[in-house]
This record gives C-alpha cells, structure tokens and sequence, in this order.
C-alpha cells in the first residue's frame, strides 16, 4: 500500500526488485520507517486494514466481586448451655419457626420451679398483709390504734405488692429461656452456614455465637464489588451489569448497580492508622442478580463489566487506526490536532493510495472508538503495519 499527500505526489519507482516508495505531500514527507521492507517483484509494502463498521459501542468499568445473597440472617443463641441436638445442616431449606437445634432445658426447669416457688410465697405474704391492713383498719376506726401504726402496715402490704409483681415477673423471664432453649429459623431460607455441634457448650453470657447463617432467598442475590476513587466517579445506581463466572466459561449473566457504599472508618481506626502511609480508598458498589435458576452460588468470584457510557448504532474504528505511528507513519505538516480529533489513513473506495484524513472521535471501549466525521460506515483505514 502507498500514501498519498493532499495537494500532490511525486512518485518514483527504481527497479523491479527492490520496492522502495518516497510520498512528497506539500513539502513534507512521509518515511516507511517501520512498515515498509525490501520485496520481490508484485508484492506491496505489508499494512493491516480494518473496515469502518457500525455497531454497539460501550465504555465500561472492570471490577472483580463476590456473590452473596442478598439477604441473610444470623442466628445465635440466647442462652448457655449444653446443645443435645442438632436439626439443620449445610444447604437445609428450613421456614419460620422450623427447629434448628436444642440446649439442655434441666437447668432453666430448676429455676423455673424455684421462681415458682418464690412466686407463691409471695404471693402468701401479700395475702397476710392484705388481713393485717384489714383488721388494723377496723381498729383505726374503733381508737384502738393509732394513725401511724396503720400507715406503718399499709407500707409494708405496698411493699409486699411489689415483691410480688417481681416474683410474677422472674417467673415470665425463667420460662421465656425455657422457650429459648428450642432454638428456632427466623425466616425462611437456606442454611448457608452451621458452626454448632450436638455436645459443644454455648456461653451465650457475654456475646451471643452465631449458631447459623441462613440466606433467606437464593433467587436474588448480589455482588459487592470494590471500586477506586477514579471509577467510582462514573458508576451510578441503575446501570446494567455484565458479569461472568471463571467456572462457567461462555456464558453471560447480567444486573444492575443498585447502590454504592461511601468507606466508613472509625475514630479507633484514624488514630491506628494516623503514622502509617495512607492506603487506596475503595467504594463498594452492590450490584442486584437475579437468580431465577439457582445456578449461581454464593461465595463465587464475579468478573464485572458495568456500562457506563454506551453509543448503541456508531461508525468506530480500531484504536489502532488512529495511532498513524503504529503504521510506521508520521504525520509531519498537519496542524495541531484539536482536542477530539486524530488522524486515520483511509484508502479509497477504487482503490489506489491512502489518504490521511482528520476525523472527529467519540466513546472509546479501549479497543474501538467511535468515529463522528471524516470516515463512513465501509471505509478502509490503515490499522497497523504487519
């Protein structure tokens, strides 16, 4: 293939054998530095072409995440004591209110029966008191004792009242652990996770164990994938998603961003962190899935492409098109390319040289970039040299 100038070519040709070609375009020149080689007689200096072709165009952020479910509850234990056993395992679809697991219920039996006990004497208490006040009324009113003695017993029958109401209530707490004894699915779903044997001792006193993990629905799930200062800027909620799955090669799933988490660090943290160089900031961005198969599990890395800019039907070009040095060409003479402009080698449509042409560009995707002026849907541009 040959260049031709603008205004004029001068052309010569020296020997059959060895090609070589010059291009005088307005007083300047252009060298086959890289592209151009000695050859034999009807073989032509070797340059790749690409076709000017219309089509789907989309710049898109890359991020890698992990797919969880979207929902997902931890359930622990109220109480201590020895678990007798165990109802769910791994993968177990379980509803509201099906039984998980069970703790020894002998030791809150016990104190059921001493809070009852405690119940009833108080209870017996308050009775005698009410009697006393009675009859210490009847004697009030008869001038058999004084003011303060009655206002004395009335106290004490208070007293007793509300001794009473807290027995009532000690009975309420030591039934409710009884209850939590059986412990029991919140939801329904699946059991994700399960860090509970029959024979381990809980000790719920301090911090409550999760016992298990369950995901509530595995047919809507999502990717949290983190995201740098630089593409955060573009991402926004609503976007589409395309992701793909290592272990599934050559199929495509997609979603949408349904929201980006700004980083939170704590003031515990500033300070640790405060004599230590600071590290990148990433944002999480969550993206919604549906699963409607179930072919997607959790805890599987996502390969994620989200749409940010797209231009659905646009002439582009290859990127390599509008880097005329990796033809081998140099464009000396032109003017100073304005901003959004590059310049492309297209050859005509009846064949001949390659003419450099300005052209006005639009969305790039880092491979094709969309061409708004200066070559049309079928046009042939040089693309690199072989």
């Amino acid at each position: 293939m040959k260049i031709m100038g603008r205004e004029g070519v001068g052309l010569r040709r020296a020997g059959l054998a060895l090609g070589v070609v010059g291009v005088l375009v307005g007083g300047w020149y252009v060298a086959f530095h890289t592209g151009v080689r000695e050859r034999g007689a009807g073989e032509a200096a070797a340059y790749a072409v690409a076709t000017a072709r219309r089509g789907e165009v989309a710049k898109a952020v890359l991020a890698t995440g992990r797919l969880t479910p979207w929902e997902t509850v931890e359930v622990s234990s109220q109480v201590s004591g020895l678990v007798t056993a165990v109802h769910a395992d791994f993968n177990t679809v379980v509803r509201k209110g099906d039984l998980l697991a069970e703790i020894d219920p002998s030791t809150f039996r016990q104190r059921l029966r001493q809070a009852e006990a405690d119940l009833s004497a108080a209870h017996a208490n308050h009775q005698v008191a009410l009697l006393d006040v009675a009859r210490q009324k009847d004697l009030l009113e008869r001038g058999l004792v004084t003011p303060q003695q009655y206002d004395h017993l009335n106290a004490e029958l208070q007293q007793l009242a509300a001794i009473l109401l807290s027995r009532e209530a000690a009975v309420e707490n030591v039934k409710l652990d009884l209850q939590r004894c059986l412990i029991v699915s919140p939801a329904d779903g699946v059991v994700l996770h399960k860090a509970i044997e029959a024979g381990r001792t809980i000790a719920a006193s301090m911090v409550a164990p999760t016992l298990f993990v369950i995901a509530q629905d595995l047919r809507r799930m999502r990717i949290i994938a983190p995201l740098n200062e630089v593409d955060v800027w573009l991402v926004q909620p609503g976007q589409r998603v395309r992701f793909s799955i290592e272990a599934l090669r050559g199929r495509e799933f997609s979603g949408r961003v349904f929201q980006i988490r700004n980083p939170y660090v704590s003031a515990e943290a500033k300070v640790a962190s405060a004599s230590t160089p600071a590290s990148p900031v990433t944002f999480d961005c969550v993206i919604e899935v549906e699963n409607d198969d179930l072919t997607l599990r959790p805890g599987v890395t996502a390969i994620v492409s989200i749409a940010v800019a797209s231009e659905p039907s646009a002439v582009h070009v290859p990127n390599s098109a509008l880097n005329p040095r990796a033809a081998g060409l140099t464009p000396h003479g032109f003017a100073p390319l304005q901003p959004g402009e590059a310049v492309v080698y297209r050859v005509p449509r009846n064949g001949g040289i390659a003419v450099p042409t300005v052209v006005r560009t639009g969305l790039s995707d880092g491979i094709r970039t969309v061409v708004r002026s200066g070559v049309d849907e079928g046009d042939v541009v040089v693309a690199a040299s072989r």
